[in-house]
């Protein structure tokens, strides 16, 4: 047998991929009878062999391999020279043409086509993948004729926090309303990553528990870089009480002075990125794909330069620096400094 897993909601194809090994491999032999490739890696002769061999144990055998369509999608993406000396040479034999599909000459996914026709009976072949792969790759277009293909597709970004109230009643615990919002403006949109987080929460809540705001605020680091920098823009906007009541919220939740600190260190810099970028005069939305952030986050960070001048905000970073060695140092109670650094923001320390 032959499945094909692949798609952008990753989260799915991964457990797709580990319900199949539960599916056909006892719990006590499935180390024996599992074998694992690196599609990036291995050679058309390892994966006919591994797809023959006979099992030692039990009646079934199980081959996962990795990223092997991708490989040979960047592979033929590469124009071969006119006299063919950059065709990549076959890895192995290749059994006669008529067992597998008619390809061009050269193409580089040949032999692994030809290896996937000699699957034996008693094995299932997994090949899975991280990301999504063209259609017209011919090792998919291959594999669609001789086992299962399935393309998992992630929630598009209007439908996220849906998947995310439902993924959480999967895990038996229910999500105050603000939650689903919070996670997705400060996660974003890598399911693996929320779902990482949703598993962490439920497990705090316990079972048919309620997740709020504070437990995501106590349990997960984005948000609390996401404190700091509101914590920032309100004692830049003269809100003392505002920043001050978040500040003493992470101090509360167990967050150290100095890492919080380490925080407001690390959203001036991003607002020094983001400053550079928007003096290009780019959009909000090509500064949050250049720096990997996250579309609402960014445009508050823009929204924010308003405060800011590149000088004061330099000056802020160095500030933050003469601080934290005055308290790592003993010169400086910790609470007191991160206190009087609010108050001298909103006073104009810019």
């Amino acid at each position: 047998m032959l499945f094909v897993l692949y798609g952008t909601d990753r989260l799915a194809v991964r457990e797709r991929r580990d319900a199949l090994i539960r599916e056909q491999l006892p719990a006590d032999s499935a180390d024996l009878a599992l074998s694992r490739l690196d599609g990036q890696k291995c050679t058309a002769d390892e994966l006919a062999r591994a797809v023959q061999a006979v099992p030692f144990f039990g009646d079934r055998r199980i081959v996962v391999a990795d990223d092997l369509l991708t490989r040979f999608e960047q592979k033929r993406r590469r124009p071969p020279s006119p006299d063919g000396a950059d065709a990549p040479e076959p890895d192995g034999e290749s059994p006669p043409p008529e067992a597998a599909p008619a390809l061009a000459k050269n193409d580089p996914a040949r032999p692994f086509i030809a290896a996937l026709t000699l699957i034996a009976p008693s094995t299932t072949l997994i090949l899975w993948e991280r990301g999504t792969v063209p259609k017209n790759n011919s090792l998919l277009k291959a594999a669609a004729k001789l086992g299962t293909v399935t393309a998992y597709e992630a929630p598009e970004a209007g439908n996220l926090e849906d998947w995310i109230f439902a993924r959480a009643r999967s895990k038996g615990v229910r999500l105050k309303p603000e939650v689903a919002r919070l996670l997705d403006d400060h996660l974003g949109q890598d399911l693996e990553v929320l779902d990482s987080e949703l598993e962490k929460l439920s497990l705090f809540a316990g079972d048919a528990g309620v997740v709020d705001a504070a437990m995501v605020r106590l349990l997960t680091p984005q948000t609390r870089q996401a404190d700091t920098f509101q914590l920032l823009i309100a004692a830049s906007d003269r809100r003392t009480a505002e920043a001050l009541s978040l500040l003493h919220e992470l101090l509360d939740n167990g967050v150290a002075p100095v890492a919080v600190i380490g925080m407001l260190g690390s959203q001036v810099r991003k607002l020094l990125q983001v400053q550079a970028l928007a003096a290009q005069r780019l959009p909000p939305a090509d500064i949050a794909q250049r720096l990997g952030m996250r579309p609402y986050p960014t445009k508050l960070a823009v929204e924010s330069l308003r405060y800011y001048s590149p000088a004061g905000l330099r000056d802020l970073h160095a500030r933050l620096i003469q601080i934290d060695q005055a308290i790592k140092t003993g010169q400086a109670d910790g609470e007191a400094a991160l206190e009087l650094l609010v108050l001298d923001i909103a006073r104009g320390l810019k």
